[in-house]
């Protein structure tokens, strides 16, 4: 339920089958219960992903030419885990932005970013396993890991850049006589930015 709507609807319109519009929409257990997923979740990603970097940085567990993408994929879901996971969960079960209003378009931005990051990394590591399976004894997929370093610098640029749009904004409303803030996408991101003149 969007809450600018529900600010702006008539205080006697309310209430239904005796029961009031509330911001929040899950009851205190439901919502307890997924803190608690949530955390556990943000919890295991980052010392999951931390794991991931030590031994691939220093163990000898997979292919050396998997190596720097495998710790760009730890990286990025480190990010998302810890940067954007607990805005994006406390934003849904209490129904509007708790944090300080520039933290809206920064979480959008690491969670586009990680993103992001993600799909390009693993679109690379199946074109150099397409590579290395297709030409298991040639050289032909040895492309791919002599210039990683590049390809990963890339990644991180192109989705620095996509992730620099500003996608979302912040919105005031009133509800039960308190100023609350919504951070909600830009309904104008593809019709004013990107139209044809």
């Amino acid at each position: 339920m969007d809450p600018l709507w529900l600010s702006r609807i008539n205080r006697t319109g309310i209430i239904e089958n005796q029961q009031a519009y509330s911001l929040e929409i899950l009851d205190r257990p439901k919502r307890t219960l997924l803190i608690i997923i949530y955390t556990t979740s943000s919890i295991f990603a980052l010392i999951g992903n931390t794991l991931v970097i030590i031994v691939e940085l220093f163990g000898r567990r997979s292919a050396a030419s998997l190596r720097k993408f495998l710790i760009n994929l730890a990286i990025s879901d480190i990010l998302f885990g810890v940067f954007s996971v607990p805005f994006t969960y406390t934003d849904f079960v209490y129904g509007s932005w708790l944090f300080s209003p520039w933290l809206c378009p920064w979480a959008q931005f690491i969670q586009i970013l990680s993103v992001f990051i993600t799909s390009f990394t693993l679109t690379v590591i199946s074109i150099e396993r397409y590579y290395a399976i297709k030409f298991p004894l040639s050289n032909q997929n040895k492309w791919l890991t002599n210039r990683s370093q590049y390809i990963l610098l890339i990644s991180w640029i192109l989705g620095i850049i996509w992730a620099s749009i500003p996608q979302t904004k912040i919105v005031q409303f009133n509800w039960e006589n308190q100023i609350k803030l919504d951070c909600k996408p830009d309904d104008q991101l593809y019709t004013s930015r990107w139209s044809v003149q």
